[in-house]
């Protein structure tokens, strides 16, 4: 799966990152039965994503300042 670091200029490619990495989270959840609106994903087993591979636009960060920011983020969302 490939998505932007989300680091740059353009919020979209902030926005884009967060759906991802929290949809790769949420896709290893087994209990949706347990959720309201859980019956959507009924008959669905656990998915588990091999790689995640973060693109670099060219008004990102440089990779070692873009993954400090990845970093820090991380830890200050809940539930990730």
């Amino acid at each position: 799966m490939f998505t932007t670091a989300g680091a740059g200029v353009h919020p979209d490619h902030k926005a884009v990152t967060d759906i991802v990495t929290h949809g790769v989270s949420y896709s290893r959840l087994p209990k949706w039965d347990d959720v309201p609106g859980g019956e959507a994903f009924e008959g669905s087993e656990p998915h588990e994503i091999d790689r995640l591979f973060f693109g670099h636009c060219r008004m990102e960060p440089a990779r070692l300042e873009r993954m400090q920011l990845l970093r820090a983020d991380s830890r200050s969302s809940p539930g990730c």
